[in-house]
């Protein structure tokens, strides 16, 4: 199963008409010719699709059998913070965004002139300290 790259080329321009990727599979070479099969790299029918789109919000219409929600509300937001049904939410809320351990630096990660301290123009690196 040698990856392959199969190209349809127009010999006048050079463009690529048509492009698979794939691997080959029962390579029968001979003197004058070369027999092979060229197998989807990826088989789409070893993959499970979801029955329905994922999102962060939820596509349930609002207070039907499906949503569940008994809400006074008029409207919906969609957001799962927001939803008087939870356990029925469909949607796929994201985390907040992680900060990094080195987010409180600013762009060089050294304080202001006149600090003292680490001199020679390089910024305060923790990994970076002396074992001394």
């Amino acid at each position: 199963g040698a990856l392959c790259v199969a190209r349809v080329i127009e010999p006048l321009t050079g463009l690529v008409l048509e492009e698979f990727h794939g691997y080959l599979s029962e390579q029968n070479p001979s003197d004058e010719e070369v027999v092979f099969r060229l197998l989807q790299l990826f088989d789409v029918a070893q993959f499970d699709v979801a029955d329905e789109p994922y999102s962060e919000t939820c596509t349930l219409r609002f207070k039907s059998a499906q949503c569940g929600s008994a809400s006074a509300n008029a409207t919906c937001s969609k957001k799962f913070a927001d939803c008087t049904a939870q356990e029925r939410f469909n949607g796929c809320p994201t985390p907040p965004p992680q900060t990094t351990a080195a987010s409180h630096l600013d762009d060089g990660g050294s304080s202001s002139v006149g600090s003292g301290g680490s001199g020679g123009g390089m910024p305060h690196r923790p990994d970076s300290m002396s074992p001394l």
